[in-house]
């Protein structure tokens, strides 16, 4: 008989059963499974003023813990919209742990007041028919993205970036690079935060339907000290035009127990495209970044993203895994 309840934050035991639920769950069948760290897992649970809120359920049977389901949604945007994450370690699969779970968070989330539930299903670049697709397919959820998940191995040679860079150079003349790491400075904060609004636009979404982001000073204040939670250092470099306006940026961020660095959002403004910017930001943030912290440097971008995947290729990344994006309406 399985029983799920909602997963007590303040249980130091029940929150290590679930924790290593999730590890398994992730693991299985993926050599370059992208796991959160147990900080980050623990500031999700715990905190109440990050941007993302985060919702956990456990389902147990005979006293142990054999599956774990999460819904997110954003404080700031897209109020109908949430994503579910379903975690099931291998060998307990196939015994109807994930679909009890997933049909109890699809109910949490309609109370919640959400009408459309999103989720994220990675698999090894390898597999031909991902379990995790057939089973969201089962439940009623429709492809609406995909992406290749790619890993660059670190740390990438010197002699690498400087010849990228320097190729790329004369493109950019009238443009200046600017790296900080961890907090935004505060001469770019509201104008850092109007690059973020467009980010939210012009990123590609597949067939999902997203509102513009409203950021503003408190969100980003919000983000850095729920970044500072879980544990997580971001290394940025932005783009700056003639005039001191930032006009495009990429990031790279870091939790302190994990092995990856995570090669998060990249964006050159619609009117600054065609300066090699994209690539020059990137050789920059890598040439800035402590490589010594981890082994390698992960990134998604979509298939159809010729300009990203080009830029991606040049600096060494490899595809190992796929992301597909699932939706359904509730």
């Amino acid at each position: 008989m399985i029983e799920i309840e909602r997963l007590d934050a303040l249980d130091d035991t029940l929150l290590a059963a679930a924790y290593a639920t999730i590890r398994a769950g992730a693991t299985w069948g993926r050599p370059h499974a992208d796991v959160p760290p147990w900080q980050m897992f623990l500031a999700w649970v715990r905190s109440d003023d990050a941007p993302w809120q985060h919702r956990f359920w456990v389902a147990r049977e005979g006293g142990g813990v054999v599956a774990v389901a999460s819904l997110i949604w954003s404080r700031y945007e897209n109020a109908g919209v949430c994503e579910a994450h379903v975690s099931v370690p291998g060998p307990l699969r196939r015994r109807g742990h994930g679909t009890a779970l997933s049909e109890h968070v699809l109910d949490e989330a309609r109370a919640a007041g959400r009408h459309t539930v999103e989720a994220e299903i990675v698999h090894a670049a390898t597999d031909p028919a991902p379990a995790g697709v057939a089973f969201a397919t089962r439940l009623g959820f429709e492809q609406v993205m995909y992406e290749h998940r790619s890993r660059l191995a670190l740390p990438v040679p010197a002699a690498r970036l400087e010849a990228l860079a320097t190729a790329a150079r004369p493109h950019h003349d009238a443009y200046s690079l600017r790296t900080w790491r961890g907090r935004c400075p505060v001469d770019l904060v509201q104008p850092f935060c109007d690059l973020l609004a467009e980010f939210d636009l012009e990123a590609p979404h597949g067939d999902r339907v997203v509102e513009r982001a409203p950021w503003d000073v408190a969100r980003l204040a919000s983000q850095e000290r729920a970044r500072a939670a879980q544990g997580i250092t971001a290394w940025t470099c932005a783009a700056l035009a003639p005039t001191g306006q930032p006009v495009g940026y990429t990031e790279l961020l870091f939790a302190a127990d994990d092995d990856t660095v995570h090669q998060a959002a990249t964006l050159v403004g619609p009117g600054h495209r065609g300066h090699r910017l994209g690539i020059a930001m990137k050789v920059a943030n890598l040439q800035a970044l402590d490589s010594s912290v981890a082994d390698a440097v992960t990134t998604y971008v979509a298939p159809d993203n010729a300009a990203m995947q080009d830029v991606n290729r040049a600096l060494g990344y490899e595809v190992v895994e796929h992301l597909v994006c699932v939706q359904r309406r509730l």
